[in-house]
């Protein structure tokens, strides 16, 4: 039992804080993550009104590549969520969902797929049902577990857990006022997300545009929204 303990503990170790909050909440929650490490090592601020910007008199010690990838992407103000769209912070994005298809934690995009369009034909076969008189017992369950596929998160059973026993190793932080430690505030908005936000550093989440979901770009106004990225729903 021990042995078994000692195990979950490296796993989830070794997801990092931004593995953790990628599985938890996806892309977005990866960055606000790591731009909150980043606040909390004094090296990035809010500037203007929901948007983030470095300081340039600040070099901070990097230990991610998440890190490196967002302080790299850092160079003007801009809102966190146009700055996952940057190269730098797209790629390590990437990798790192990547990285945690390969550890189980999330499935891979196409099996996802298959679950939601397996989804979409059974609630499809429920409505064929209804139509030609089969039966509402056995239309009512087919549309129940197709709506049940189609809402099937990307994170896997295996990612569920690693969240849970995170969660009961790291409980949520009390500040009370008190400045964290960077690797605090890393687990901490990781696995609690907006909520540990508000209780450790809600000024600069606030100004900073952390809880923002609307994505504008800074520079020319209100623009569309990048693509969709499916890494990012079902969580």
């Amino acid at each position: 039992m021990k042995g078994k303990a000692s195990s979950s503990r490296g796993a989830i170790d070794a997801l990092g804080y931004d593995g953790l909050a990628y599985s938890r909440g996806g892309p977005r929650a990866a960055v606000n993550a790591t731009l909150a490490v980043l606040h909390a090592k004094h090296a990035v601020v809010a500037w203007r009104t929901g948007m983030v910007i470095s300081k340039a008199d600040v070099s901070p010690t990097l230990q991610t590549p998440m890190e490196h990838a967002v302080w790299s992407s850092l160079y003007e103000g801009i809102r966190p969520l146009t700055l996952a769209t940057r190269p730098p912070t797209r790629r390590a994005l990437n990798s790192s969902r990547i990285e945690l298809i390969r550890a189980g934690v999330l499935r891979p995009r196409w099996l996802w797929t298959i679950q939601r369009l397996l989804g979409v034909a059974l609630v499809a076969l429920a409505v064929a049902d209804v139509v030609n008189g089969w039966g509402w017992v056995g239309a009512a369950v087919a549309a129940a577990a197709g709506v049940a596929l189609w809402f099937t998160p990307r994170r896997t059973i295996a990612g569920q857990r690693a969240l849970v026993a995170a969660r009961q190793r790291y409980p949520m932080p009390a500040s009370g006022g008190v400045e964290l430690p960077p690797a605090t505030v890393g687990i901490a908005v990781a696995l609690y997300g907006d909520t540990a936000l508000l209780a450790i550093m809600s000024r600069f989440a606030t100004d900073g545009g952390l809880f923002d979901r609307r994505t504008t770009n800074e520079e020319v106004g209100d623009a569309p929204a990048p693509p969709i990225n499916p890494a990012s729903m079902g969580y």
